[in-house]
């Protein structure tokens, strides 16, 4: 999956995966829309607590990556470039 986002967001998508797999839950997709974070799981645990603590995972690593530059890691916000968003730094903007 960490193919598919930049490596500012991977260490937030590394952890946010291990804690999904560790309650049962299986990601199946993992990308950049519209500049932010998407995290999309499965599970074939009915337990509504467990529904609610990946949900849980998957809003705060979605959020905190919507101030992290998906390119480098720092901290970043979303903008318009070239006709797409994306959460970026004012550095790697300028690069």
């Amino acid at each position: 999956w960490l193919e598919y986002i930049g490596k500012g967001w991977r260490p937030f998508v590394m952890n946010a995966i291990i804690e999904i797999e560790d309650l049962g839950g299986r990601i199946t997709q993992v990308k950049e829309k519209f500049g932010g974070l998407r995290i999309y799981y499965t599970t074939s645990m009915i337990v509504p607590e467990t529904y609610d603590k990946i949900n849980l995972i998957v809003d705060n690593a979605e959020k905190e990556c919507n101030k992290i530059c998906e390119e480098c890691g720092r901290p970043g916000q979303l903008r318009s470039i070239g006709g797409w968003y994306k959460t970026r730094c004012e550095e790697c903007v300028l690069s």
